[in-house]
């Protein structure tokens, strides 16, 4: 049996959000109009201001709604401490790879996301806050315990890693139309991106477990 999905007023909703995204990705906040973000989620305009408060309220809603799943996934997956180094393993590769997916399903947000960071867009500071330095922080805390446990060399820095490791991840999916274009690869392919993660695992491992005889 399927699932319904939304009606009425939520389908109004998510429609505006959708469109915002898209608008707001290629153009930005200033080059894209209410009117063009109604007219392409086929809506009257009037329900812009009705259910989002204007363009300002809208244009907030769309790192709210992406930032909101992104917190959640993180602390699904990382928001407890691990119990051994394979678990760590494979709750840092369920996130990465959760990760990658989001990014690549919300093309349009990653891209305003990082637009907007290096501004430091006033707009959606607090948003930018609240969820994703929040999800850098249940990051850096799961690797923090590991590195308590044992798990993990004691001399690594957790704030670094994450960074990195965010880094790398946003980097790559941002050029994964190259990969498509220039190599026949592509994130979307899941073979691809399970071997993608199996690297840069190796690579981060191979230089964060415990040096043998040193504490």
């Amino acid at each position: 049996m399927n699932t319904p999905g939304p009606s009425g007023p939520e389908k109004t909703r998510l429609a505006l959000i959708q469109a915002a995204k898209e608008l707001f990705g290629r153009r930005g906040f200033d080059s894209t109009t209410v009117k063009e973000i109604a007219d392409l989620a086929g809506v009257n305009v009037s329900l812009v201001s009705y259910h989002y408060k204007g363009k300002e309220g809208i244009y907030r809603a769309c790192f709210e709604h992406y930032g909101q799943d992104r917190l959640e996934a993180t602390k699904r997956i990382l928001g407890t401490e691990p119990t051994s180094l394979e678990e760590v393993r494979v709750r840092l590769s369920m996130f990465m790879d959760e990760f990658i997916m989001f990014q690549m399903n919300e093309p349009h947000v990653t891209r305003l996301l990082t637009r907007e960071a290096d501004v430091e867009n006033p707009l959606i500071e607090d948003i930018f806050s609240e969820l994703f330095i929040q999800i850098m922080k249940t990051l850096v805390e799961f690797i923090l315990q590991a590195i308590k446990k044992g798990f993990l060399r004691k001399d690594a820095d957790p704030l670094i890693i994450a960074s990195g490791l965010f880094g790398a991840l946003i980097s790559f999916v941002q050029r994964n139309w190259a990969a498509e274009k220039y190599f026949k690869m592509s994130l979307k392919d899941e073979k691809f991106r399970k071997h993608l993660i199996q690297q840069m695992m190796s690579i981060y491992f191979h230089g964060l477990l415990p040096v043998e005889g040193k504490k």
